[in-house]
């Protein structure tokens, strides 16, 4: 870097008769990484990415970084005095965790009533696999490990998946029982919508 009179400048600036000039010597970050403890981390950042059905996709915010000024910076960046040099390292991954970096919609959910009371219903409609297996929330994912976004074959809610968010103990009641759908008799394997009024009535014995 060349200054004059305390200003950076260029080669091409016409110097004039008193014109003070420096010239600073500047290194850039691979070279004051190699010189310093943390001379490991003189490398070009590892990038985590995928390839999500065939398409490659990289993730910045669980990247290797290096960071200067809190801007992201390459071995060839060239440092000044009184910059700020930071490190973030390569994250671990989850299904979960990457479902959320790709904004990816995986559920479908419904709302129903049932016996009077609200439930909204949550079912997968669509998976991540890797080599043909379905990856659960808390499987860790390598980096440029090959993904498939795959629909799921049975997406249809029924009556009994209420049950999984609310609790009813069949066995408890006694007499006669009416399963109800929109006040029309049904059974707990028929399709239900949003919307639907579900109800499970009994009929004591007389």
């Amino acid at each position: 870097m060349i200054k004059v009179n305390d200003k950076p400048t260029t080669l091409e600036y016409p110097l004039k008769d008193g014109d003070r000039v420096e010239l600073i010597e500047q290194i850039d970050l691979q070279s004051w990484l190699n010189q310093s403890e943390f001379h490991y981390l003189a490398h070009e950042p590892e990038i985590f990415a995928i390839y999500l059905d065939d398409k490659f996709m990289p993730f910045e915010a669980v990247s290797e970084r290096l960071l200067i000024n809190n801007k992201p910076a390459t071995m060839q960046t060239k440092l000044r005095a009184q910059d700020k040099i930071s490190y973030s390292p390569l994250q671990k991954v989850t299904k979960e965790r990457l479902v959320d970096l790709l904004n990816l919609d995986l559920t479908e959910q419904i709302n129903v009533t049932f016996n009077g009371e609200p439930v909204t219903i949550e079912k997968a409609k669509r998976a991540l696999y890797h080599h043909d297996r379905q990856l659960q929330d808390d499987d860790l994912i390598e980096p440029l490990s090959k993904l498939t976004l795959k629909s799921l074959p049975d997406t249809t809610f029924v009556f009994q998946d209420v049950f999984r968010y609310v609790h009813f103990d069949l066995m408890k009641q006694r007499g006669h029982v009416c399963i109800l759908k929109n006040n029309a008799p049904t059974t707990f394997l028929d399709p239900i919508t949003g919307g639907d009024i579900l109800e499970i009535k009994y009929e004591s014995k007389t």
